[in-house]
Protein backbone atom coordinates (compact mmCIF):
# COMPACT_ATOMS: atom_id res chain seq x y z
CA UNK A 1 0.00 0.00 0.00
CA UNK A 2 1.13 3.53 -0.59
CA UNK A 3 2.26 5.33 2.13
CA UNK A 4 0.44 8.59 -0.02
CA UNK A 5 -2.91 8.49 0.68
CA UNK A 6 -6.09 10.90 0.59
CA UNK A 7 -7.33 10.54 3.97
CA UNK A 8 -10.53 12.05 3.89
CA UNK A 9 -11.77 9.78 1.26
CA UNK A 10 -11.60 6.85 3.69
CA UNK A 11 -14.50 8.41 5.76
CA UNK A 12 -16.28 8.85 1.84
CA UNK A 13 -15.51 13.06 2.39
CA UNK A 14 -14.50 15.36 0.20
CA UNK A 15 -11.55 17.23 2.77
CA UNK A 16 -11.17 18.04 6.40
CA UNK A 17 -14.52 18.88 7.99
CA UNK A 18 -12.29 20.11 11.04
CA UNK A 19 -10.68 22.96 9.14
CA UNK A 20 -10.13 25.91 11.25
CA UNK A 21 -10.08 28.77 8.95
CA UNK A 22 -13.49 30.81 9.66
CA UNK A 23 -16.30 29.97 6.78
CA UNK A 24 -16.54 33.67 4.26
CA UNK A 25 -18.61 34.82 2.39
CA UNK A 26 -16.40 33.03 -0.76
CA UNK A 27 -15.89 29.69 0.56
CA UNK A 28 -15.71 27.23 -1.69
CA UNK A 29 -14.99 24.37 0.39
CA UNK A 30 -18.39 24.86 2.46
CA UNK A 31 -20.42 27.51 1.98
CA UNK A 32 -21.56 30.39 4.47
CA UNK A 33 -25.03 28.73 4.89
CA UNK A 34 -23.69 25.95 7.24
CA UNK A 35 -23.40 28.40 9.56
CA UNK A 36 -25.05 27.26 12.74
CA UNK A 37 -26.35 28.99 16.30
CA UNK A 38 -25.95 32.42 17.52
CA UNK A 39 -29.51 33.63 17.03
CA UNK A 40 -29.91 36.23 19.38
CA UNK A 41 -26.35 37.14 18.44
CA UNK A 42 -27.81 37.69 14.95
CA UNK A 43 -30.75 39.53 15.20
CA UNK A 44 -28.86 42.39 17.18
CA UNK A 45 -26.58 42.31 14.73
CA UNK A 46 -29.07 42.76 11.81
CA UNK A 47 -31.14 45.26 13.43
CA UNK A 48 -28.14 47.46 14.54
CA UNK A 49 -26.88 47.12 10.23
CA UNK A 50 -30.70 47.81 9.55
CA UNK A 51 -30.85 51.32 11.82
CA UNK A 52 -28.18 52.30 9.40
CA UNK A 53 -24.84 54.20 9.89
CA UNK A 54 -23.20 52.44 12.96
CA UNK A 55 -19.60 51.41 14.62
CA UNK A 56 -19.95 48.60 15.62
CA UNK A 57 -17.16 45.89 18.30
CA UNK A 58 -17.27 42.16 18.23
CA UNK A 59 -15.30 40.88 20.67
CA UNK A 60 -14.70 37.45 22.37
CA UNK A 61 -11.70 34.79 22.95
CA UNK A 62 -10.04 33.49 20.14
CA UNK A 63 -11.44 30.77 18.28
CA UNK A 64 -15.12 31.14 19.16
CA UNK A 65 -16.54 32.22 16.05
CA UNK A 66 -16.39 35.74 16.05
CA UNK A 67 -14.98 36.25 12.30
CA UNK A 68 -17.66 32.97 10.43
CA UNK A 69 -20.22 34.64 12.83
CA UNK A 70 -19.50 38.28 11.07
CA UNK A 71 -19.31 36.69 7.89
CA UNK A 72 -22.66 34.93 7.92
CA UNK A 73 -24.57 38.31 9.05
CA UNK A 74 -22.97 40.29 6.08
CA UNK A 75 -24.14 37.23 3.93
CA UNK A 76 -27.06 37.65 4.59
CA UNK A 77 -27.00 41.26 4.63
CA UNK A 78 -26.00 41.07 0.93
CA UNK A 79 -29.17 39.26 -0.11
CA UNK A 80 -30.90 42.23 1.61
CA UNK A 81 -29.03 44.49 -1.11
CA UNK A 82 -26.31 45.39 1.50
CA UNK A 83 -22.91 46.24 -0.60
CA UNK A 84 -20.43 44.58 1.44
CA UNK A 85 -16.53 42.80 0.30
CA UNK A 86 -16.76 39.44 0.23
CA UNK A 87 -13.25 39.80 2.37
CA UNK A 88 -12.67 40.90 5.64
CA UNK A 89 -10.29 44.04 6.01
CA UNK A 90 -7.34 42.73 8.19
CA UNK A 91 -6.27 45.03 10.76
CA UNK A 92 -3.09 43.66 12.24
CA UNK A 93 -1.02 46.19 13.18
CA UNK A 94 -1.83 49.97 13.92
CA UNK A 95 -2.60 51.73 10.62
CA UNK A 96 -2.35 55.88 9.92
CA UNK A 97 -5.16 57.27 8.84
CA UNK A 98 -4.04 57.16 5.35
CA UNK A 99 -3.26 53.83 5.30
CA UNK A 100 -6.67 52.71 6.52
CA UNK A 101 -8.33 54.86 3.99
CA UNK A 102 -5.93 52.90 1.39
CA UNK A 103 -6.79 49.44 2.73
CA UNK A 104 -10.74 50.25 2.82
CA UNK A 105 -10.65 52.13 -0.55
CA UNK A 106 -9.09 48.81 -2.28
CA UNK A 107 -11.51 46.43 -0.48
CA UNK A 108 -14.34 48.21 -2.00
CA UNK A 109 -12.75 48.52 -5.56
CA UNK A 110 -12.41 45.21 -5.84
CA UNK A 111 -15.75 44.12 -4.56
CA UNK A 112 -16.83 46.75 -7.49
CA UNK A 113 -15.05 44.91 -10.20
CA UNK A 114 -16.27 41.50 -9.08
CA UNK A 115 -19.72 42.73 -9.37
CA UNK A 116 -19.47 45.09 -12.22
CA UNK A 117 -20.72 47.99 -10.61
CA UNK A 118 -21.07 51.07 -12.98
CA UNK A 119 -19.39 54.17 -11.06
CA UNK A 120 -18.15 57.66 -12.42
CA UNK A 121 -15.08 57.49 -14.82
CA UNK A 122 -13.62 60.00 -12.57
CA UNK A 123 -14.16 57.55 -8.82
CA UNK A 124 -13.20 54.31 -10.86
CA UNK A 125 -9.94 56.25 -12.12
CA UNK A 126 -9.05 57.15 -8.74
CA UNK A 127 -10.08 54.07 -6.89
CA UNK A 128 -7.73 51.95 -9.80
CA UNK A 129 -4.90 54.73 -8.71
CA UNK A 130 -5.10 53.56 -5.10
CA UNK A 131 -5.48 49.88 -5.22
CA UNK A 132 -2.21 49.78 -7.14
CA UNK A 133 -0.75 51.22 -4.16
CA UNK A 134 -1.43 48.08 -2.00
CA UNK A 135 1.51 46.40 -2.35
CA UNK A 136 2.82 49.12 -0.63
CA UNK A 137 0.90 48.20 2.75
CA UNK A 138 3.23 47.72 5.33
CA UNK A 139 3.48 48.73 9.47
CA UNK A 140 7.41 49.01 8.54
CA UNK A 141 6.33 51.46 5.38
CA UNK A 142 5.70 55.40 6.39
CA UNK A 143 5.30 56.62 2.83
CA UNK A 144 1.80 56.46 2.79
CA UNK A 145 1.39 58.88 5.42
CA UNK A 146 2.43 61.74 2.70
CA UNK A 147 -0.97 60.94 0.72
CA UNK A 148 -3.42 63.64 1.31
CA UNK A 149 -5.65 62.20 4.13
CA UNK A 150 -8.64 64.90 3.22
CA UNK A 151 -8.41 63.82 -0.14
CA UNK A 152 -8.50 60.31 0.70
CA UNK A 153 -11.90 61.03 2.93
CA UNK A 154 -13.80 62.98 -0.05
CA UNK A 155 -12.86 59.93 -2.23
CA UNK A 156 -14.29 57.59 0.63
CA UNK A 157 -17.43 59.56 0.81
CA UNK A 158 -17.85 59.65 -2.75
CA UNK A 159 -17.65 56.37 -3.64
CA UNK A 160 -20.00 55.13 -1.23
CA UNK A 161 -22.43 57.42 -2.47
CA UNK A 162 -21.89 56.39 -5.75
CA UNK A 163 -22.41 52.72 -4.52
CA UNK A 164 -25.36 53.03 -2.69
CA UNK A 165 -27.72 54.88 -4.43
CA UNK A 166 -29.40 54.06 -6.44
CA UNK A 167 -28.81 50.49 -5.97
CA UNK A 168 -28.05 49.90 -2.51
CA UNK A 169 -29.49 50.04 1.47
CA UNK A 170 -26.03 50.82 2.72
CA UNK A 171 -22.44 49.51 3.50
CA UNK A 172 -20.87 47.13 5.65
CA UNK A 173 -17.48 47.13 6.16
CA UNK A 174 -15.71 44.27 8.42
CA UNK A 175 -12.37 44.77 10.19
CA UNK A 176 -10.73 41.56 11.43
CA UNK A 177 -8.16 40.31 13.93
CA UNK A 178 -7.56 43.28 15.79
CA UNK A 179 -6.31 41.42 18.83
CA UNK A 180 -3.08 40.72 16.50
CA UNK A 181 -2.37 44.15 17.00
CA UNK A 182 1.40 44.22 19.49
CA UNK A 183 1.33 47.84 20.11
CA UNK A 184 -2.33 48.61 21.89
CA UNK A 185 -1.19 51.57 23.43
CA UNK A 186 -1.18 53.16 19.79
CA UNK A 187 -4.58 51.78 18.57
CA UNK A 188 -6.58 54.70 21.05
CA UNK A 189 -4.49 57.14 17.80
CA UNK A 190 -5.69 55.17 15.37
CA UNK A 191 -9.30 55.65 16.09
CA UNK A 192 -8.52 59.26 16.90
CA UNK A 193 -7.58 59.63 13.30
CA UNK A 194 -10.36 57.83 11.74
CA UNK A 195 -13.03 59.02 13.90
CA UNK A 196 -14.44 61.59 11.22
CA UNK A 197 -14.25 58.47 8.35
CA UNK A 198 -16.10 56.38 10.66
CA UNK A 199 -19.21 58.82 10.85
CA UNK A 200 -19.72 58.47 6.72
CA UNK A 201 -23.37 57.75 5.87
CA UNK A 202 -24.77 54.58 4.86
CA UNK A 203 -21.52 52.59 6.42
CA UNK A 204 -21.76 50.13 9.12
CA UNK A 205 -17.97 49.74 10.35
CA UNK A 206 -17.73 46.51 12.11
CA UNK A 207 -14.48 45.59 14.28
CA UNK A 208 -13.46 42.06 15.53
CA UNK A 209 -11.07 41.51 18.62
CA UNK A 210 -11.20 40.34 21.82
CA UNK A 211 -12.61 41.02 25.00
CA UNK A 212 -10.09 44.36 25.72
CA UNK A 213 -10.80 45.71 22.29
CA UNK A 214 -13.52 47.88 24.08
CA UNK A 215 -10.74 49.41 26.26
CA UNK A 216 -8.37 49.59 23.51
CA UNK A 217 -10.01 52.04 21.31
CA UNK A 218 -9.40 54.67 24.00
CA UNK A 219 -11.25 56.84 26.66
CA UNK A 220 -11.40 59.85 24.59
CA UNK A 221 -15.42 60.45 24.68
CA UNK A 222 -15.13 61.92 21.35
CA UNK A 223 -13.91 58.64 19.97
CA UNK A 224 -16.27 56.19 22.27
CA UNK A 225 -19.63 58.09 21.96
CA UNK A 226 -19.51 57.04 17.99
CA UNK A 227 -19.41 53.36 18.93
CA UNK A 228 -22.42 51.36 20.02
CA UNK A 229 -22.31 49.96 23.44
CA UNK A 230 -22.44 47.85 24.49
CA UNK A 231 -20.45 45.30 21.97
CA UNK A 232 -21.65 42.13 20.82
CA UNK A 233 -20.07 39.76 22.70
CA UNK A 234 -19.37 36.32 20.95
CA UNK A 235 -19.12 33.07 23.81
CA UNK A 236 -17.70 29.72 23.39
CA UNK A 237 -20.81 27.43 21.83
CA UNK A 238 -22.92 24.67 23.51
CA UNK A 239 -21.80 20.99 23.18
CA UNK A 240 -25.08 20.31 20.84
CA UNK A 241 -24.23 23.49 18.78
CA UNK A 242 -20.82 22.06 18.09
CA UNK A 243 -22.36 18.67 17.31
CA UNK A 244 -24.75 20.08 15.17
CA UNK A 245 -21.72 22.52 13.09
CA UNK A 246 -20.04 19.54 12.46
CA UNK A 247 -22.56 17.00 11.13
CA UNK A 248 -23.60 20.08 8.67
CA UNK A 249 -19.75 19.86 7.16
CA UNK A 250 -19.57 16.38 7.00
CA UNK A 251 -23.10 16.36 5.07
CA UNK A 252 -21.94 18.75 2.75
CA UNK A 253 -18.23 17.41 2.49
CA UNK A 254 -20.05 13.89 1.72
CA UNK A 255 -18.86 11.99 -1.49
CA UNK A 256 -21.33 9.22 -0.79
CA UNK A 257 -24.88 8.69 0.97
CA UNK A 258 -23.36 7.22 3.57
CA UNK A 259 -20.66 9.35 5.25
CA UNK A 260 -18.22 8.08 7.96
CA UNK A 261 -18.11 10.78 11.09
CA UNK A 262 -14.39 10.24 12.09
CA UNK A 263 -15.15 10.65 15.90
CA UNK A 264 -17.46 9.62 18.59
CA UNK A 265 -19.89 11.32 20.62
CA UNK A 266 -18.12 10.58 23.54
CA UNK A 267 -14.48 12.16 21.62
CA UNK A 268 -16.70 15.25 21.24
CA UNK A 269 -17.79 15.34 24.70
CA UNK A 270 -14.05 15.20 26.26
CA UNK A 271 -12.85 17.64 24.24
CA UNK A 272 -15.89 19.98 24.51
CA UNK A 273 -14.71 19.89 28.24
CA UNK A 274 -11.62 20.13 28.03
CA UNK A 275 -11.49 23.19 25.98
CA UNK A 276 -14.92 24.90 27.53
CA UNK A 277 -16.51 24.48 23.88
CA UNK A 278 -13.68 26.67 22.15
CA UNK A 279 -15.31 25.01 18.70
CA UNK A 280 -11.20 26.31 17.19
CA UNK A 281 -9.38 23.82 19.68
CA UNK A 282 -11.70 21.16 19.11
CA UNK A 283 -11.46 21.30 15.70
CA UNK A 284 -7.89 20.93 15.70
CA UNK A 285 -7.41 18.03 18.22
CA UNK A 286 -9.82 15.73 16.26
CA UNK A 287 -7.74 16.85 12.83
CA UNK A 288 -4.57 15.90 14.58
CA UNK A 289 -6.16 12.75 16.03
CA UNK A 290 -7.23 11.58 12.29
CA UNK A 291 -4.22 12.56 10.69
CA UNK A 292 -1.86 11.04 12.95
CA UNK A 293 -3.24 7.52 12.61
CA UNK A 294 -0.92 5.14 10.66
CA UNK A 295 -1.91 4.83 6.73
CA UNK A 296 -4.67 2.23 6.44
CA UNK A 297 -7.21 1.11 3.72
CA UNK A 298 -9.66 1.45 6.40
CA UNK A 299 -11.47 4.43 8.30
CA UNK A 300 -10.59 4.33 11.50
CA UNK A 301 -12.97 6.17 14.17
CA UNK A 302 -11.90 8.06 16.68
CA UNK A 303 -13.34 6.86 20.19
CA UNK A 304 -12.61 8.27 23.66
CA UNK A 305 -9.61 5.88 24.08
CA UNK A 306 -7.88 6.13 20.90
CA UNK A 307 -8.86 10.51 21.21
CA UNK A 308 -6.39 10.09 24.69
CA UNK A 309 -4.07 8.30 23.58
CA UNK A 310 -2.86 9.59 20.62
CA UNK A 311 -3.20 13.26 21.75
CA UNK A 312 -0.99 12.05 24.91
CA UNK A 313 1.73 10.92 22.51
CA UNK A 314 1.18 13.60 19.77
CA UNK A 315 1.76 16.42 22.91
CA UNK A 316 5.05 14.42 24.19
CA UNK A 317 6.30 14.18 21.04
CA UNK A 318 5.83 17.87 20.07
CA UNK A 319 6.30 19.70 22.78
CA UNK A 320 7.44 17.93 25.78
CA UNK A 321 10.17 16.05 24.46
CA UNK A 322 13.69 17.10 25.46
CA UNK A 323 12.32 19.43 28.55
CA UNK A 324 13.73 19.19 32.13
CA UNK A 325 12.05 18.15 34.96
CA UNK A 326 11.70 21.77 36.81
CA UNK A 327 11.04 22.89 33.01
CA UNK A 328 8.17 20.73 33.23
CA UNK A 329 6.90 21.60 36.37
CA UNK A 330 7.14 25.24 35.50
CA UNK A 331 4.61 24.07 32.49
CA UNK A 332 2.73 21.97 34.84
CA UNK A 333 2.13 25.27 37.23
CA UNK A 334 0.77 27.55 34.17
CA UNK A 335 -1.10 24.62 32.53
CA UNK A 336 -3.00 24.47 36.30
CA UNK A 337 -3.28 28.06 37.15
CA UNK A 338 -5.68 27.97 33.48
CA UNK A 339 -5.43 31.82 32.16
CA UNK A 340 -2.72 34.54 31.18
CA UNK A 341 -0.07 34.71 33.82
CA UNK A 342 2.96 37.65 33.56
CA UNK A 343 6.38 36.45 35.03
CA UNK A 344 5.91 37.53 38.33
CA UNK A 345 2.63 35.81 38.70
CA UNK A 346 4.82 32.67 37.51
CA UNK A 347 7.59 33.31 40.31
CA UNK A 348 4.94 33.53 43.38
CA UNK A 349 3.52 30.13 42.23
CA UNK A 350 6.39 28.21 41.49
CA UNK A 351 9.14 29.93 43.79
CA UNK A 352 11.22 30.49 41.58
CA UNK A 353 12.85 34.05 40.82
CA UNK A 354 11.15 36.90 38.75
CA UNK A 355 14.93 36.52 36.56
CA UNK A 356 14.77 32.80 36.19
CA UNK A 357 11.52 32.36 34.99
CA UNK A 358 11.51 35.13 32.75
CA UNK A 359 15.11 34.75 30.82
CA UNK A 360 15.38 30.89 31.25
CA UNK A 361 12.34 29.06 31.77
CA UNK A 362 9.88 31.13 29.59
CA UNK A 363 12.53 31.71 27.14
CA UNK A 364 13.13 27.75 27.28
CA UNK A 365 9.20 26.58 26.65
CA UNK A 366 8.80 29.61 23.90
CA UNK A 367 11.52 27.85 21.92
CA UNK A 368 9.70 24.71 22.56
CA UNK A 369 6.32 26.61 21.17
CA UNK A 370 4.82 25.12 24.59
CA UNK A 371 3.88 28.49 25.48
CA UNK A 372 3.03 32.33 23.69
CA UNK A 373 3.23 35.86 25.11
CA UNK A 374 -0.83 36.50 24.29
CA UNK A 375 -0.62 40.18 25.40
CA UNK A 376 1.17 43.26 26.86
CA UNK A 377 -0.05 46.04 29.50
CA UNK A 378 2.03 48.74 30.39
CA UNK A 379 5.59 46.67 31.30
CA UNK A 380 3.91 43.46 32.25
CA UNK A 381 3.89 40.67 29.42
CA UNK A 382 1.24 38.11 29.42
CA UNK A 383 1.46 34.64 28.64
CA UNK A 384 -0.42 31.62 28.37
CA UNK A 385 0.24 27.60 27.27
CA UNK A 386 -0.09 26.67 23.93
CA UNK A 387 -3.86 24.62 23.64
CA UNK A 388 -1.92 21.50 22.74
CA UNK A 389 -0.16 21.27 26.07
CA UNK A 390 -3.69 20.69 27.41
CA UNK A 391 -3.47 17.43 26.00
CA UNK A 392 -1.21 16.53 28.89
CA UNK A 393 -4.16 17.19 30.90
CA UNK A 394 -5.77 13.39 29.21
CA UNK A 395 -3.00 11.29 30.80
CA UNK A 396 -4.72 10.94 33.70
CA UNK A 397 -6.61 8.43 32.63
CA UNK A 398 -5.46 4.75 32.96
CA UNK A 399 -3.86 3.51 30.32
CA UNK A 400 -5.43 0.08 30.12
CA UNK A 401 -8.50 1.66 29.59
CA UNK A 402 -8.17 0.87 25.94
CA UNK A 403 -6.99 -2.87 26.50
CA UNK A 404 -10.04 -3.45 28.23
CA UNK A 405 -12.46 -2.11 25.69
CA UNK A 406 -10.75 -3.98 23.01
CA UNK A 407 -11.45 -7.51 24.97
CA UNK A 408 -15.08 -6.34 25.48
CA UNK A 409 -15.88 -5.73 21.75
CA UNK A 410 -13.83 -9.06 21.32
CA UNK A 411 -15.84 -11.09 24.40
CA UNK A 412 -19.51 -9.48 22.85
CA UNK A 413 -19.46 -9.34 19.00
CA UNK A 414 -16.36 -11.93 17.83
CA UNK A 415 -16.77 -14.68 19.95
CA UNK A 416 -18.09 -16.59 16.88
CA UNK A 417 -14.37 -16.40 15.61
CA UNK A 418 -12.82 -17.68 19.03
CA UNK A 419 -11.23 -21.36 18.68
Amino acid sequence: MSEFNIVWRKYNLRDNPYFIDPLTISNDKVPITVFTGRDSETKKLISLINSGSERILIIGNAGVGKTSFVNYVRARAREGRFFSPSSEIELNYVMAGQEFLVSTLSSLYREIKLQNLLLSEETMLELEQIYSLTRFLDKKNSELQSLNFGRLKELFKRTVKEIVHPRHKGIIIHYDNIDNIEETEEIPKMFGEIRDVLLTDNVTFIFVGNTFLPDDIGYQQRVRQIFYFPPIEITELGFQEIKEILNRRIEHLSISENPEIPHTEEALKILFELYSGNIRHILRSLSACVLYLAPSNNPTKIDEYLLKEILVKKVKEDYLNGLTAAEKDVLVKMLKYGGEITPTELSKITHKAVQNISSFYLARLKRKTAVEAVRKEGRNIYYSVRPEIKWWLLETEHKEKRENKVTEIIDKKLTGFMA
